[in-house]
This record gives structure tokens, sequence and C-alpha cells, in this order.
């Protein structure tokens, strides 16, 4: 029972998260929620959050390419832009893929002590 109790958690906790993410999308950058357990596309970076970090801190991305941010964390977690041109929330063991527009630092809302830098060229 306690296996199938924390698959329902799971699901719930991973539909509440794509709830939160959705809205009208006038002013959200374009987000899309994918499966966790396999590598990321060709051509996508990725940055994972675990032990209340991101890894890595220092993120080169070229310009128009994909950025696959994933929580390995128990906690959930943001990846937030300080200048606020991306905001996605993150539960434990979801992961999301982001186009950024602009590069700059970038922090978790949730645990300020986690920040990082994004490099857009």
């Amino acid at each position: 029972m306690g296996s199938r109790w924390m698959r329902g958690a799971l699901v719930l906790a991973m539909a509440t998260g794509l709830a939160a993410c959705s809205g009208d999308g006038a002013d959200e950058p374009t987000t899309q929620t994918t499966q966790t357990g396999g590598g990321p596309a060709d051509g996508v970076v990725t940055v994972t959050i675990a032990g209340f970090a991101f890894e890595p801190s220092s993120v080169a991305l070229p310009e128009g390419d994909s950025l696959t941010i994933r929580n390995e964390d128990t906690a959930a977690h943001t990846f937030t832009m300080d200048d606020g041109s991306l905001d996605v929330s993150l539960e434990p063991g979801q992961q999301v893929e982001v186009t950024p527009e602009v590069g700059g630092p970038f922090h978790c809302e949730i645990h300020a002590s986690m920040t990082g830098t994004l490099s857009l060229g």
C-alpha cells in the first residue's frame, strides 16, 4: 500500500505543479514539462538541482537553445532569473525545459543561498 500511495502522491504533486505553471501565457516564457528518467535531447543544456544547489551554477547556453532544469532534490525549488524574465517552480523529481530569452544571475526563491549565472550566446 505504501508504494501505491507514494505513486499517487507523486502524480498529484506533478499535476499540481503543472496547474501552477498554466495560465493565459501572455507574459510567461514558453515552458514544457517533460518526464524524468532519460537524458536530455541532443543540444539541450541541463541544470540539475541537488543538495540545495544548482549544478552547474555557471551555465553557458547558445542563444535560442533549450535549458532543461531537473529537480533531483527532496524539496521544492524554483529557477528564477533575478530580472524576473523566467520563474519556474519544480517539485521533487520534476523536470522542465525552457528557452531563456536573456541571461544573467538566477536564484531559488525558496532558498536564498541557491544562486547561479546564465550566459547566452
